[in-house]
């Protein structure tokens, strides 16, 4: 029984998440969120949940619908999509590492494609299934990858918001080791807690510039650059 609810739940996960990337109007979103449904669960699954997503969009939303409808023979969802071959359970556990690699690469670039969107439904939903179908360790090495790709690629128009990330366990648990690591930083070059700088409760770090600039000039890898920029506060009060 509990399997029959798990393939229901993913299922009904995978719908939400069709529907979510239909509403949003994004083609480059919706090609690779089919692509990686595809190559997880089967291309005949994929047809049978990208069918009954339209259906149940025809009823929440309009809009959305007709602009599938205008636009569905431009997707990359088409029969030749589901003639690719099914990825067996059995299969999915020996494929090459080949395999595995692009494998991953399609997973990222879906999640930059969510992370682009800005919608924080649409990354929860997308975190579920794959820890559903790949395990947390993996996805979370996805979302990951995702977020410095996309930071690095494009850090001038990528502005996203550490609450809203931080409610996806990946980012939770990144977010906390880079808090704690600048702290571990900043009391080794001799800041004192509460005093030169302290945390407020929501993953953030407050501190005064020459704080932040004294640290940010110790630290060379422009991933850790990008999460700091984004962690580190610096108030009016104390600028």
């Amino acid at each position: 029984m509990s399997k029959v609810n798990n393939d229901l739940e993913l299922y009904s996960s995978s719908v939400e998440l069709v529907i979510h990337s239909l509403k949003l109007q994004n083609k480059a979103l919706l090609e690779s969120c089919v692509k990686n449904l595809a190559l997880l669960i089967g291309s005949e699954h994929t047809s049978n949940i990208v069918t009954a997503a339209i259906l149940e969009l025809c009823k929440i939303s309009l809009p959305a619908f007709r602009w599938t409808l205008d636009n569905f023979s431009d997707f990359k969802i088409v029969p030749s999509l589901f003639e690719s071959k099914k990825i067996s359970e059995e299969e999915t556990s020996i494929i090459s590492n080949q395999d595995d690699v692009e494998q991953f690469v399609l997973n990222v670039e879906f999640v930059s494609h969510c992370l682009k969107a800005q919608d924080q439904r649409l990354l929860e939903t997308s975190e579920k299934i794959l820890n559903h179908l790949l395990g947390i360790d993996y996805t979370s090495n996805v979302f990951v990858a995702a977020l410095f790709e996309l930071a690095i690629a494009d850090n001038v128009n990528f502005d996203w918001d550490i609450e809203i990330l931080s409610a996806l366990e990946p980012y939770r648990k990144i977010f906390k080791i880079v808090s704690m690591s600048a702290a571990e930083k900043l009391i080794r070059k001799g800041f004192i807690p509460g005093q030169d700088f302290s945390a407020d409760g929501t993953g953030k770090i407050l501190l005064s510039q020459k704080t932040k600039t004294a640290l940010i000039e110790s630290i060379s890898e422009i991933e850790d650059h990008i999460l700091l920029d984004k962690i580190l506060k610096v108030p009016e009060a104390i600028n």
